[in-house]
């Protein structure tokens, strides 16, 4: 190296990095090279050591050396820059006529020497002293001034570039700055571009500088410029500032003098003489310099050396040679636009390849160097002097000789990070658009047949290409990651992921799985940043924001939006991604789904989606619940194409495509991994195949972070109903794999908790329904567990939705194949139920089955056709055992846990099916008693469910009964238990279960029974069935509560034997029987003649109630009499027959009693023969008499009262058996006197008395001829003894005796001695008509209180009475009738009628008025009389207007006119009660209230009655007026009709004005009618007051005006127009003024009750108690 060397100083030249002080001068060292004592640092220019001699150069080491030496003046600061810098310090008129070049380096100099001054000053290497001031800080100065004036020159566009450096900065897209002499690549290109040939211009300066007057080397000659420039080895100094000047426009010699000066401080060339300084001295233009490497740039053979070299120096391990490549590397090959592709591809590989190398190199060290305590190559020992200037990133050497591993990384990251790094990163900046490409082709030839990097991939693979294939793409990537790790892909990353993924062939997207793909995207599973920051941004001149987080999903993101064909593409790299284990969220498979609808993907897009969602999460499926989102809206999107296929009949295409693709295999998978399901049982259901998880890595290794399920887990019902429409297309192959999804998912889903189960089950029962009744339509194994899992989960949660899917298939009027196919599907669901898989865990499952039971069962009995029952009955023989006991075990649940309403059902379900099956025992006994206790409790405390608690009760205990009259076995203790609640559902008091006296059993006590409640009569008409069972029970005495109980041995008996004792307090203890339907009437006859004929009184158990029995009988007797049906009769008297056959011998005066009511029955059936029951009774008294007459009945029968007609029954039944029997001792008529006969007397003479009365009439009516001797003989025998025994006896009837005697002589002559006296009659009269008039009267005093209807009655029937025929019994007949007119007067004026029966009131009326006038028939003076006495007197005036017109209309219906004739006259007396019912109205002058309606009502009909009366009684002979002459017919009646109108109308008429001025008003529209209806009247009577009536024009013109819509004013106005009327019919008129009548009264009477106040509700009830 050179140095020089004085006074002991070893100086040698250095570039300094701040300012200092010379040693010699004391002068600032402007520059940036000075030399530098290497023993005592001491700093001296290069002039100044030329000049240096002993006596001003101390000795090295003996200089004192203070603050002194380093502090200098402000002035001589400035004046020694400037006079150092004079030629480059350019004013402003000056710089605008340089170029570029020049300014660009006078720049550059003045802002290092600015830095370097800066950083003197900072670090104290040189004080700055002001004099006249104490700051010793540095102020701004001209270097300051010139460094801000020239930067905004080198502005792009504020001067001129030379044409080579403009070329250059083209091809580097860049622009000129003001730090183009800072970039290396600039200086290389410059460096290269001066050492070669150039091209000559004429320059445009001045060449009187010696440096410019260089002479061209010799040999050397102009470059022609189609020859290539090829670099000189050597080159000549005027060479090089030529080339400045042709090529860069450095026109100045200073400027090229400096940048020459720059470019050989930074080694680019040497001075062949080794002189380290480039300018010292005189300037000799032959100076020889040379190059000691080519550059980049050179066109020379040269340079692959070079590259070969950088290539060996980073392929050797030793870290000091692959530093001696990389500096090679940045010197000489800065990345630069100028350089060649292939230049740069070669390189970048070889320092790629320098950097993927790092894992095989660190395994060589630990191998060789480590593990042998061997140096490690390339690192430097503590011994060793360390490097100058130390670089920053430089590890500190260990304390020790021995280094390790880390030592090795350590250096190795230095290398990367100061040489490498750089490097790429001017190689990215230069080919920002091109690095990605180029990283890329250097990786993919660095990778073929390279063992670096290579891993083992999982699975078998199918040829020996596929593997390299594979492993070939893994290893790119992986060399990608190593990259990114070593931060030297920068922002290309996005684009070299692309060019990765685009480079793959379709085999790896499709099947293939890339570790490696784990490291790049899961990297960062263990922190909490989801992405990894891989840019040094140290490394990096660029604006640092516009570094970014690497994130790999950003390209496949921006792929999928951008087409239909990029969102494939981006779909089968999503599927690599999860094929190869990278943990894909689940916002990504969102997105992708929703771009799925947006592109409009196919089907199999769809399926790739569907593909990688399902590897994803196989791989891992804990806390990405969330992932089953995409499956709803995929398939939404999907199935529409999909159903129309099917619909379309194309079933067979959509059935491939979904099966071709796996889509909702895979869709049903992947949820269910989401729901936590274990792989091994999605395997098994065959929902996951080998191929489908072939090639991914092992779990276990897969870098996932594991995280929690999410909760709850909400199944979309969108998603559901779609499934429900692909099971709804029929294909047995779709419906399997739905029906493993929801078995799956309900059975097997751990993350899924039971009440989230029962959530999706009730949000989506009926579509889960549907479902399941279509998987019971398939013949597949698989199926048959699955689907009664499916069926009894959702049943045990909501079973109203399959109940729904079986009523629309049971509805009424529906198609009956499709019952029958329902019916078969119901049927596999019953063989199902005794398989171990038909069970629910933990749940009561059986009650939810019941509708299956119901609908199966019902249609065998239910279903109108016939083919239907039969396939029941027949699938149904098919059952087993282990089937009826199953279907048992869900009843026996179900009656245990179902509401009350629920139990009843079932229970009358059961009731129906037990006659179809017998000998089921469709429900355990522990479950009855246990269910009729628990209902018991209900009915007891008052439950809301009283009611249906009770009808269950009643329910079960019919069934129980049902079942033991079937023979189903029971215990004793069960079966007393059902007795206890039949006692109390029968309603007996006072139940209670008594324990035995021997402990072993209990026997039921009830006492009485008042009123069988409506509840227990289904258990009544099972009586009859159980008492007539034949199936044995032995029963223990004590448990019917007998008192032969002394062994307490069973008794041998039948199962009814229990209920004996409570069917006949049941029967005995009816009051009525017309409460009780007639079918448990019927059936308690049936229950009783059981009793009678199968059960045995003589046992121990049944012996005690033989008094019950005769109790019963003796009810029955009873009802024989009553009006019961004739079958019920029937029943009993056969009852009272089988009773009297098998007890007659104990009967006693029971079978006598029913004799008597046998003939009673008789006589109240008329003795009509032809009756059955008649007959029934006759046989039964006959059989009975013949039977026990010897035991002396009819003996018995004597001793009662009986009355005739049993002796007129008798007489029938004796006449029928005489003509069956010729023997007269075989004749019953004779046996039965002869019993009398044969039996002594009573000691009592009352009943002897009754024996001799009746024998009379026995003899009498029954018996009285064809008497044999002895019957003679001893019937004269047995009077002769009582007559005797009458002689002590007083107060006795003789007359039975006497008159016996002479009927008996009187027929039978021949055997008689003597007569008898006849007794006679006497009669006497009654007066029947003259009773019927005293009631009459009492009646119509209103004494006596009888309905109108009677009244009417009786007064017509005394009116249809001719009356003549009493003149010769009775004269007071008359005075009678007269009493009885005045008192049909005081009943018209007082009788209140009622408003419900007003019509009928109106008719007892007019009967009693006739009446009335039928007396004034006979006597002229009753009438007067009459209407003195009491209408004019006593009247009230609304009854009195009543009464007239009750009178009126009762002598206009007298067709004679008789009646007209005798009231006509007495009008007068009429007129004051009209004028007062009306006065109050007429005087007010206003509108009268709305309660006038019926006075005004009852006055219109007197005006039109007494017209009708006056037209009628003017037609008959009689006058008028008895002062009247006699006139013609017309004329007397124009005269009478004038009178009654002129009397009656103006009161009305006063009326009608107040009511014509009121239009809406009811009471207007009444009067209104009725004065039109009157002038219609007036009209057809055709008289001269119809003239008269034109006078009122006015106000029926206003009447018309104001009441358009009365019809009779219309009617009215056309008659006035002049249409004719039709001819007065008097009926007509009579019957609507009978109907206004009643209807006045009815407005009359409602009044009345309106203004009638309210009855006090707290009155205390006063009545009497009876």
């Amino acid at each position: 190296m050179y140095a020089i060397r004085k006074e002991y100083h070893i100086f040698r030249l250095a570039n300094i990095f701040t300012l200092t002080p010379c040693f010699l001068c004391h002068e600032p060292i402007w520059g940036y090279q000075a030399f530098v004592c290497s023993i005592c640092k001491c700093f001296s220019h290069n002039s100044c050591l030329d000049k240096a001699t002993s006596p001003n150069l101390q000795r090295c080491r003996h200089a004192d050396l203070d603050s002194s030496y380093i502090t200098v003046d402000f002035s001589l600061v400035r004046r020694s820059f400037t006079d150092y810098y004079r030629d480059i310090c350019m004013s402003p008129e000056e710089l605008i006529k340089r170029t570029y070049e020049e300014v660009s380096v006078f720049y550059t100099v003045l802002w290092t020497q600015l830095q370097l001054f800066n950083h003197g000053v900072a670090h104290g290497t040189i004080i700055i002293e002001n004099k006249g001031s104490d700051d010793h800080e540095a102020v701004a100065f001209e270097l300051q001034y010139y460094v801000e004036l020239y930067e905004p020159h080198l502005l792009p566009g504020k001067l001129p570039v030379s044409a080579i450096l403009g070329e250059y900065f083209e091809e580097n897209a860049t622009a000129p700055s003001s730090y183009f002499l800072f970039d290396w690549s600039n200086l290389t290109y410059i460096a290269s571009i001066i050492k070669s040939p150039y091209e000559q211009h004429q320059p445009s300066f001045d060449a009187s500088h010696d440096l410019l007057n260089v002479v061209q080397a010799e040999g050397l000659q102009q470059d022609v410029p189609d020859n290539p420039r090829h670099p000189f080895e050597v080159v000549a100094l005027g060479h090089m500032r030529d080339c400045l000047g042709y090529e860069f426009n450095l026109f100045s010699d200073t400027a090229a003098r400096l940048c020459l000066s720059h470019l050989h401080s930074l080694g680019f060339f040497t001075r062949s003489d080794s002189k380290p300084i480039l300018f010292h001295g005189p300037v000799k233009e032959d100076i020889q310099c040379e190059s000691p490497l080519p550059l980049g740039f050179d066109l020379s053979t040269d340079v692959e050396t070079l590259v070969s070299a950088i290539e060996a120096c980073l392929s050797d391990i030793d870290l000091s040679v692959n530093e001696m490549g990389l500096l090679l590397l940045v010197r000489k090959f800065w990345p630069n636009g100028m350089a060649s592709e292939y230049a740069w591809r070669r390189l970048s590989q070889t320092v790629l390849l320098w950097i993927l190398q790092e894992d095989d190199n660190m395994a060589t060290i630990v191998r060789d160097y480590i593990s042998q305590h061997r140096p490690l190559p390339g690192i430097r020992s503590p011994a060793e002097t360390p490097p100058w200037p130390a670089p920053n990133s430089q590890r500190r050497a260990p304390a020790t000789s021995f280094n390790n591993g880390g030592d090795y990384v350590a250096s190795r990251q230095a290398l990367l990070g100061r040489y490498v790094g750089q490097w790429l990163l001017a190689l990215h900046n230069q080919r920002i658009e091109d690095y990605a490409k180029i990283i890329f082709c250097a990786i993919k030839e660095t990778a073929k047949g390279s063992t670096i990097g290579t891993a083992l991939l999982p699975g078998e693979y199918s040829s020996l290409r596929e593997k390299d294939t594979w492993a070939s793409a893994d290893k790119m990537l992986r060399f990608i990651i190593k990259l990114c790790q070593n931060s030297v892909v920068f922002d290309a990353f996005d684009d070299l992921f692309l060019v990765w993924l685009s480079d793959l062939e379709h085999d790896v997207q499709a099947h293939a799985s890339l570790p490696s793909l784990q490291r790049l995207f899961n990297r960062e599973a263990e922190t909490t940043s989801r992405f990894s920051t891989i840019i040094d941004a140290t490394l990096t001149s660029a604006d640092t924001s516009s570094l970014y987080s690497i994130d790999p999903w950003r390209i496949v993101h921006k792929t999928a939006l951008e087409s239909r064909e990029g969102f494939s593409r981006s779909l089968n790299w999503l599927r690599l991604f999860a094929r190869s284990g990278v943990d894909i969220t689940v916002p990504t498979f969102v997105e992708f789904a929703s771009r799925a609808r947006v592109h409009a993907s196919s089907l199999a897009d769809c399926s790739i989606l569907v593909d990688a969602a399902f590897l994803s999460t196989w791989l891992r499926s804990m806390g990405r619940q969330e992932l089953q989102s995409i499956f709803s809206p995929l398939h939404s999107y999907l199935s529409p194409p999909i159903m129309q296929q099917m619909k379309s009949g194309n079933a067979e295409l959509a059935h491939k495509l979904i099966l071709r693709v796996d889509l909702l295999r895979k869709s049903l998978a992947t949820c269910l991994l989401l729901y936590g399901c274990e792989r091994s049982f999605l395997r098994s259901l065959g929902l996951v195949t080998k191929d489908d998880i072939s090639y991914l890595p092992s779990r276990r290794k897969t870098n996932t972070r594991a995280s929690k399920a999410s909760d709850p887990i909400i199944v979309d019902s969108a998603f559901i109903n779609i499934l429900g429409d692909y099971v709804a297309t029929g294909i047995d192959e779709v419906a399997g794999l739905v029906a493993k999804f929801l078995y799956a998912f309900i059975s097997h889903a751990p993350l899924v908790e039971s009440y989230e189960v029962d959530n999706f089950i009730l949000r989506n029962g009926s579509v889960l329904c549907s479902c399941i009744w279509q998987f019971y339509d398939i013949q597949s194994h698989e199926l048959s567990s699955i689907r009664m899992a499916l069926l009894l989960r959702v049943l045990v949660v909501d079973t109203h939705p399959f109940q729904a899917i079986l009523n629309e298939h049971f509805q009424s009027g529906g198609n009956w194949r499709l019952r029958f196919l329902a019916l078969m599907r119901i049927f596999r669901i019953i063989l199902d139920v005794t398989s171990p898989a038909f069970h629910v865990e933990g749940r009561q499952w059986r009650s939810s089955t019941l509708e299956i039971y119901y609908h199966y069962f019902k249609a065998g009995w239910a279903d109108e056709q016939e083919e239907i029952r039969v396939a029941i009955d027949t699938w149904s023989q098919t059952l087993l055992p282990a089937h009826f006991e199953a279907i048992s075990y869900c009843w026996n649940e179900a009656i245990g846990i179902a509401p009350i309403s629920e139990r009843v059902r079932l229970v009358s379900f059961l009731i129906q099916l037990h006659p179809h099956f017998p000998s089921w025992k469709v429900i355990s006994w522990d479950v009855i008693i246990e269910t009729l206790l628990e209902d018991e409790y209900l009915q007891k405390n008052g439950d809301d469910e009283d009611g249906p608690a009770a009808a269950h009760l009643v329910s079960i205990v019919l069934l129980s009964l049902k079942m033991l009259a079937s023979g189903i076995e029971i215990d004793v203790f069960s079966l007393l238990k059902l007795k206890l609640h039949l006692v109390k559902i029968v309603g007996f008091e006072d139940v209670a279960l008594v324990p035995a006296t021997n402990g072993r059993t209990f026997h039921i006590q009830f006492g009485d029974l008042e009123d069988i409640p409506e509840d227990a009569y289904p258990c009544i008409d099972e009586f009859p069935a159980i008492l007539d069972a034949r199936h044995a029970f032995d029963l223990p005495p004590s448990a019917m509560a007998s008192p032969f109980t002394s062994d307490d041995n069973p008794s041998p008996g039948l199962i009814g034997t229990v209920l004996v004792d409570v069917v006949l307090a049941t029967f005995c203890s009816i009051s009525d029987p017309f409460l009780l339907p007639v079918l448990s009437m019927k059936n308690l006859f049936e229950s009783l003649m059981i009793i009678i004929y199968k059960h045995d009184f003589d046992s121990t158990a049944l012996k005690h109630l033989d008094f019950m029995l005769r109790k019963a009988m003796r009810k029955t007797l009873e009802f024989l009499l009553l009006d019961l049906s004739y079958e019920m009769r029937q029943l009993a008297l056969s009852i009272v027959q089988a009773y009297t056959k098998r007890f007659s011998f104990i009967s006693g005066s029971l079978v006598i009693e029913s004799v008597e009511k046998a003939v009673a029955l008789v006589v109240s059936l008329d003795h009509n023969g032809e009756d059955m029951l008649v007959s029934q009774a006759r046989a039964y008294i006959e059989n009975t008499l013949n039977m026990l007459t010897s035991s002396g009945i009819f003996c018995g029968l004597c001793k009662r009262n009986l009355e005739p007609e049993f002796f007129t029954v008798l007489k029938h039944i004796v006449s029928v058996n005489a003509k069956a029997n010729s023997q007269p001792s075989e004749r019953l008529s004779e046996r039965l006197l002869q019993s009398v006969l044969s039996q002594p007397l009573d000691a009592n003479w009352s009943i002897t008395q009754l024996v001799v009365d009746n024998v009379h009439s026995y003899v009498k009516l029954v018996h009285h001829e064809d008497y044999g001797v002895q019957l003679i003989r001893d019937i004269g025998g047995w009077l002769t003894t009582v007559a005797r025994r009458m002689s002590y006896v007083q107060d006795v009837n003789c007359d039975p005796l006497l008159l016996t005697l002479s009927i008996l002589l009187g027929h039978n002559k021949v055997h008689s001695r003597s007569r008898s006296i006849n007794a006679g009659n006497q009669a006497q009269a009654n007066e029947v008509a003259l009773a019927m008039l005293d009631v009459l009267e009492d009646i119509l005093r209103l004494k006596a209180r009888v309905s109108p209807s009677t009244l009417t009655a009786i007064a017509e029937t005394i009116l249809s009475t001719d009356v003549n025929t009493y003149t010769s019994v009775d004269q007071s007949f008359f005075a009678v009738l007269r009493n009885l007119a005045s008192s049909g007067l005081y009943f018209l004026q007082n009788h209140v009628w009622s408003s419900t029966i007003c019509d009928e009131e109106l008719s007892a009326s007019l009967a009693v008025a006739k009446i009335i006038l039928r007396a004034a028939d006979f006597s002229p003076t009753v009438v007067p009389e009459l209407i003195s006495d009491h209408l004019e007197k006593f009247s009230r005036i609304n009854t009195s207007m009543r009464t007239w017109n009750v009178l009126t209309l009762a002598a206009l219906s007298d067709t004679s006119g008789q009646h007209g004739t005798i009231l006509f006259p007495h009008f007068s007396a009429f007129t004051p009660a009209y004028y007062a019912s009306l006065g109050t109205y007429v005087h007010a002058r206003a509108l009268p209230p709305e309660s006038a309606v019926a006075d005004i009502d009852h006055a219109y009909l007197s005006i039109k009655l007494w017209l009708l009366l006056a037209q009628t009684m003017s037609l008959s002979n009689d006058k008028v007026d008895p002062g009247a002459l006699s006139v013609a017919q017309d004329d007397r009646a124009d005269l009478a009709i004038k009178t009654v109108w002129n009397e009656l109308w103006p009161p009305f008429e006063s009326i009608v004005e107040s009511c014509i001025q009121t239009e809406n008003s009811p009471l207007a529209t009444i009067v209104c009618s009725s004065v039109a209806n009157l002038f219609l009247l007036v009209y057809q009577l055709r008289c001269g007051i119809s003239l008269d009536a034109l006078s009122q024009a006015p106000l029926l013109t206003r009447l018309q005006r104001q009441h358009r819509k009365i019809s009779a004013i219309n009617k009215l106005s056309r008659a006035m127009g002049g249409e004719p009327l039709p001819d007065i019919q008097l009926d007509v008129l009579l019957d609507q003024a009978t109907k206004d009548l009643a209807n006045a009264e009815k407005l009359r009477i409602l009044d009345r009750e309106s203004q009638r106040p309210p009855p006090d509700r707290q009155r205390r009830d006063v009545r009497i108690p009876t």
